[in-house]
């Protein structure tokens, strides 16, 4: 593996990461009442790359669902890395992709 691939997966770990703490903390809300449980939150592109930016508006199930297995990330639309991932599911405004072997979360030290 690449110098470069391996720290764009590290980063892919850690906003995996950051996004279940957000949707913990969306969850907390959600049971305080302050939140409704299909409402949207607003969590990370976990493609990796050190400039991205972008957001995605998910719902708490839809990130779940998505990270169903651990070498599953929400990316943006378009911000796959075919080299290391595949697209397993598209949705309106983000997509799922699962690591390829070599690049799964067990394969990468954070």
């Amino acid at each position: 593996m690449s110098e470069a691939a391996r720290h764009i997966a590290q980063n892919e770990v850690i906003l995996r990461e950051v996004n279940e703490r957000i949707a913990e903390k969306t969850m907390d809300l959600g049971i305080r009442g302050l939140a409704a449980e299909d409402e949207t939150s607003e969590y990370l592109c976990a493609c990796g790359r050190p400039d991205c930016d972008e957001s995605l508006n998910l719902t708490v199930a839809e990130l779940e669902d998505a990270h169903s297995r651990p070498d599953q990330f929400v990316v943006a639309p378009g911000h796959d890395l075919p080299d290391i991932e595949d697209v397993v599911a598209e949705h309106d405004g983000y997509c799922v992709v699962r690591k390829k072997p070599g690049f799964k979360p067990q394969d990468v030290h954070v």
